[in-house]
């Protein structure tokens, strides 16, 4: 319920649930149950069989997840005084790692030379920063405009209905690929279109291409946030552009969704072409 009230789209909320379960993995405990001495040993479990990053995340979400049922009764309220006591350990890794203003050049380069469903799929993260749902979701209806924009109406959050400003290079590119107005960009084989590890394959391949460090479709949605505040947009931008909820009420209510974002795109394209340099 919690999840829902947020905004969460169902395969987030889900993808929750079962962190929570593998977390606890006892289906049959009451949560009225739960203890800090449970959550010490299934974390020290779950570090024994995950990555820093998926261990202190999965507690995270353990601890949100405690705070919520004791707001609603459902947990004592001694549990979750204590929740300080279990602390996540070792260094996590700050982000996706990103390419720099060459690497992300030539990645580009590559990915237009590549062209076709690859090549407009490679460049949606680092051009538009979307996520690899939002890439793999677009419908013909949604390339409006004659190309220039990019309608995204759902994401991640109920923050990500928004639309895109979709600069030459890519924009050809979707034209293209756009058939009837239900049909989607990236149709897959077996399933309606293509899934996320079809789009880290692609990603891949094109760092391959380009001869720069292989990063994942997130790393590039990294990259067009940097780039865009090293050009200059703010970070207020960025964030409603990358489909983020932290926005100031003026823009909230008062702005349409991308007028802003599109000066950044550009601030980030001639970054990438070269007719501005990143600021130092």
């Amino acid at each position: 319920m919690h999840l829902r009230q947020k905004g969460n789209k169902p395969k987030s909320y889900r993808h929750t649930v079962d962190r929570l379960r593998r977390f606890f993995d006892e289906a049959d405990l009451p949560i009225c149950r739960a203890t800090i001495d449970l959550i010490q040993r299934r974390y020290e479990a779950r570090r024994a069989a995950l990555a820093v990053d998926s261990h202190r995340g999965e507690l995270a979400e353990v601890k949100t997840f405690v705070r919520w049922a004791g707001q609603q009764k459902k947990i004592p309220g001694h549990v979750v005084a204590r929740l300080g006591e279990v602390k996540g350990v070792g260094r996590r890794v700050k982000g996706k790692m990103q390419l720099r203003i060459d690497e992300t050049r030539a990645y580009v380069d590559a990915a237009i030379k590549l062209g076709g469903e690859q090549g407009a799929a490679a460049l949606c993260p680092v051009l538009l920063g979307l996520r690899a749902s939002e890439i793999l979701e677009r419908k013909g209806r949604d390339v409006d405009d004659d190309g220039r924009i990019l309608w995204i109406d759902r994401g991640k959050t109920a923050n990500a209905q928004r639309r895109v400003e979709v600069p030459e290079p890519l924009r050809s590119m979707l034209l293209n690929l756009k058939g009837e107005p239900e049909g989607f960009l990236f149709p897959g084989r077996e399933t309606a279109h293509h899934d996320v590890s079809w789009l880290r394959k692609v990603v891949r391949h094109v760092c391959d291409k380009a001869g720069v460090p292989v990063v994942c479709p997130h790393g590039l949605r990294g990259t067009h946030a940097t780039l865009a505040e090293s050009a200059g947009a703010s970070p207020e931008i960025v964030a409603r552009t990358l489909g983020h909820g932290d926005i100031k009420v003026t823009a909230e209510h008062y702005t349409l969704p991308g007028t802003r974002e599109s000066a950044r795109q550009r601030q980030a394209l001639q970054v990438i072409e070269g007719g501005q340099r990143a600021a130092i």
